[in-house]
Parts: C-alpha cells; structure tokens; sequence
C-alpha cells in the first residue's frame, strides 16, 4: 500500500508543462532523426509517420485549448470594461 501512495505523491509532482515539453522533445528528436533513421530502416517508416501524426494530433488539441482559452479570456475582458462603461453612463 505504501507503494501506491508513492506513485501518487510522483504523479502528482509532474506537471503539465513537463509532460508537453517532453512531447515536444520527443517530436524534434524524431523530426531531425527521421531521414538518417528512415535510410537506415526503412521497414519503420509507416512507425513514425503514425507516431507524428498522434504527437501532433496532440499538439492540435493543445493549440485548440489555449486558442479558446485566449478567446474567453479576451470577452471576460470586453465584458468588464462594457460593464465598467455602463456603469459609468449611468451616473
């Protein structure tokens, strides 16, 4: 049982950011390897095209979420000050 709690208490310790900058290492390393791998064993390459294709895939999502996250953020912004402005105009 003490295991678990262990296991827990890593997990808990890594971070979103690491586990993206990881896949982002993981992408430049497979994108400048590909070519001297792919001549080497050519037999991999439906591998890594599917591996890109999932990493960016990845990417994608992420791109999506902070996108609609700027989005929100910019129209809590625009209420505010609209509401700030009403106020304002009220008085």
């Amino acid at each position: 049982m003490e295991d678990g709690k262990r296991i827990v208490a890593m997990l808990q310790k890594v971070s979103i950011s690491f586990i993206a900058t990881m896949l982002l290492v993981i992408l430049l390393l497979v994108s400048i390897l590909y070519f001297p791998i792919k001549n080497l064993y050519p037999e991999y390459d439906i591998f890594f095209m599917i591996f890109g294709q999932f990493i960016g895939s990845i990417f994608l999502i992420l791109f999506i979420i902070v996108v609609a996250a700027l989005m929100i953020s910019i129209v809590r912004r625009v209420l505010k000050l609209a509401h700030k402005f009403l106020k304002l105009a009220h008085k």
